[in-house]
């Protein structure tokens, strides 16, 4: 027998190393974003010679991982001992109990895994098998022999315990009483009172930003995707008609809490650099200053960095930098995803939990969970919250998938922002019951840029633009998905935002304004409804509409507004991003001292040279398409019609909106053929 045993253990031993290279090579190959070799060890090489505090994240979250899955391996490993006298008789017999219960509990794990996780990778690798027409009696199988040799090894368990209160086994009662009590330390350490209703009413601010959600579909007058966005809209000021001067997120939101266009508040790309980005600038300085609690939440910091910098308390969300990139792209194995899940997570593992960037283990109302857990309820202190919401961002699913109905990227994003809209709903009924939300709350609901897309909401294909070539037979290349790559797919920078609740000016009344406005207009408009500053002359119409008329100064209405495109790497497509170059253009950022990602200065200033710059009015766009070699000017009266000029030399009577072109200093240094050439106002 003693022969016996140490075949079983050495075919046990055999299973665990296979199963740990297994999850490692799954980890490190396949997949939505599979890892670069040669990317990730340079990006490891450059932590290795940065801080420890860059470097410690990391590592902690690696070794997190791995001890995840030692329990389980060692639960295995004794499951598979032979307990039963028929199954320990010879060799034969014992081999096949460890092989049939190895397959049984990782059959269960994996068939789990797909259930809960169908985009993960390891779904797709047991598909195979479960497709097949005995699938469920297979499944049926393995379970009853895992519940066989469970049950087995709860028969010997009990006999040991029977035997511990005759005064043997006594180590493993005391082992089972250590057990207990560290679940029982875990309970209660995760159930602290966030979720408790707070009772304070005080007057706060809360943001709520929804990523790439387009203008026609949050103005939709049915928006029957999302109920949620339009139960609060039917009650809301809208602000109709809103433009972002850069289609990302980061700039995005630094020209919303700055009111500062790019040019002069330093951000003009995902992840700019701290130092250059008016940081002092930011609308929370103000709230903070006049006593108020400031929190910024995100559920994907990959490509933004909102930090305390920005005059936030706190910036909660996955642990943004390296660790987020390196523990990211080997994080999709099936245990790690169940224990995503669990409350308390986080504090392991703050990079996954909750991080929309790992779309295949990413629940929509777990990072609402994981934000209630941080901020606690309300209190008497008034609170200025902002949280922005990616599920609607490529690649367009979570965990689950999103519901609703078709197929294709189009009906992928619209199922999306059905799934937004329950986040959304999630996070508004979780923030009333907090105390955020109360009768002295305004609510404010934007999206930092829109999407493009090739059918509309009517499933239509949008048909080409007609272009007319003045000058050159030359075709822009404009990409028309995705965001921050064209200025021509007007969908791309046109947003909006709804204003709901109380302010210390008087309520905000339902409504609609469809004058034209910048997010850069919003920062003195919020101070001026929370009368943290006077009411500045280019303000939202909802400012008028709030407070009494004669009481401000004559409103400035916005003319036009600068655009500019983000940081474009060559050949990497925004609509479709291969996982190669999602890492390689890492060499594009250099680590901060705590781990963060910043753009190079060298690369910085490429990417000002390539930008594509424009001004629009709101509907009409005209563009300079940066060339090496032949530079195209284009006006866009909308998005079927482009005329295509040459940049380097007037060949026409100026089109409209020259003028405004001519005082953007970006793009007169281009334009100097047409702005030397008597300019007048055609806008």
């Amino acid at each position: 027998m003693h022969a016996i045993e140490q075949r079983v253990a050495w075919i046990n031993n055999v299973l665990v190393l296979g199963a740990a290279l297994t999850q490692v090579w799954m980890a490190l190959h396949g997949g939505e974003v599979p890892l670069q070799a040669d990317a990730a060890w340079h990006l490891a090489v450059r932590m290795l010679g940065s801080h420890l505090r860059a470097v410690w994240p990391v590592l902690s979250q690696f070794s997190v991982i791995v001890l995840l899955h030692v329990p389980v391996f060692w639960a295995c490993w004794k499951l598979a001992q032979p307990r039963a006298a028929r199954w320990r008789r010879d060799a034969a017999h014992a081999a096949v109990h460890v092989l049939f219960t190895w397959a049984g509990v990782w059959g269960w794990v994996l068939l789990a895994n797909a259930h809960w996780f169908p985009h993960s990778r390891w779904s797709w690798a047991i598909e195979p098998v479960t497709q097949q027409p005995l699938a469920p009696v297979l499944a049926a199988l393995l379970a009853g022999w895992v519940l066989y040799v469970a049950g087995v090894r709860v028969v010997h368990g009990w006999r040991a315990w029977r035997d511990a209160r005759a005064g043997q086994g006594r180590c493993r009662v005391r082992a089972g009483v250590a057990v207990l009590a560290v679940l029982g330390g875990y309970v209660l350490w995760v159930a602290h009172p966030p979720w408790l209703r707070g009772d304070h009413a005080a007057a706060n601010v809360v943001i709520i930003g929804i990523d790439s959600l387009r203008r026609d579909v949050a103005l939709d007058p049915a928006l029957a995707e999302m109920p949620n966005l339009r139960a609060f809209r039917e009650r809301a000021f809208v602000e109709a008609n809103v433009a972002t001067p850069i289609a990302r997120t980061f700039p995005s939101w630094v020209a919303l809490l700055t009111g500062l266009p790019p040019r002069d508040n330093g951000a003009r790309a995902n992840l700019a650099a701290q130092a250059r980005v008016k940081t002092g600038a930011s609308l929370a300085w103000a709230f903070r200053r006049a006593g108020w609690r400031t929190l910024y939440a995100m559920d994907d910091t990959r490509f933004s960095n909102i930090t305390p910098a920005f005059g936030f308390d706190a910036s909660l969300g996955p642990r943004p930098g390296a660790a987020d990139f390196l523990v990211g792209q080997v994080a999709d194995l099936p245990l790690v995803n169940f224990f995503l899940q669990l409350p308390g997570a986080e504090h392991l593992l703050p990079s996954l939990v909750g991080n929309r960037a790992l779309a295949a283990s990413y629940y929509p109302q777990r990072f609402v969970r994981r934000l209630m857990d941080a901020i606690g309820p309300a209190t008497a202190q008034p609170t200025l919250l902002a949280v922005h919401l990616c599920t609607v961002h490529w690649p367009f699913y979570t965990a689950r998938g999103p519901g609703g109905a078709g197929s294709g990227p189009d009906a992928a994003y619209f199922r999306a922002a059905h799934a937004v809209d329950a986040q959304f709903g999630a996070l508004y009924r979780a923030l009333e019951k907090a105390g955020y939300i109360n009768l002295h709350t305004l609510v404010v609901v934007l999206a930092d840029h829109g999407e493009g897309l090739e059918k509309g909401l009517d499933g239509a294909a949008r048909p080409a633009p007609v272009i007319t070539h003045a000058g050159t037979d030359r075709d822009p290349p404009a990409q028309l998905g995705g965001h921050g790559g064209s200025l021509l797919r007007a969908a791309q920078w046109q947003t909006w935002l709804m204003l709901a609740g109380a302010t210390p000016l008087g309520a905000v009344p339902p409504g609609r304004a469809d004058d034209f406005a910048a997010f850069t207009d919003f920062k003195g408009s919020l101070l001026a409804l929370e009368k943290l500053a006077p009411p500045p002359a280019r303000r939202l119409a909802v400012v008028d509409r709030v407070s009494p008329v004669p009481l401000l100064p004559p409103r400035q209405p916005r003319a036009t507004l600068a655009l500019e495109t983000g940081f474009r790497p060559t050949g990497f497509d925004p609509t479709a991003p291969d996982g190669g170059k999602v890492l390689s253009i890492a060499s594009s950022y250099e680590l901060t001292d705590d781990g963060r990602l910043e753009m190079k200065r060298g690369v910085y200033g490429a990417m000002l040279r390539t930008k594509d710059y424009g001004v629009t009015d709101g509907e009409r766009v005209l563009a300079d398409l940066y060339a090496p070699e032949h530079p195209l000017l284009v006006y866009a009266p909308d998005a079927a019609h482009w005329t295509v000029m040459p940049a380097d030399r007037a060949v026409s009577s100026p089109p409209p909106l020259l003028a405004a072109a001519c005082r953007n200093p970006d793009m007169r240094a281009r334009l100097a053929a047409w702005c030397g050439v008597g300019v007048k106002d055609g806008e």
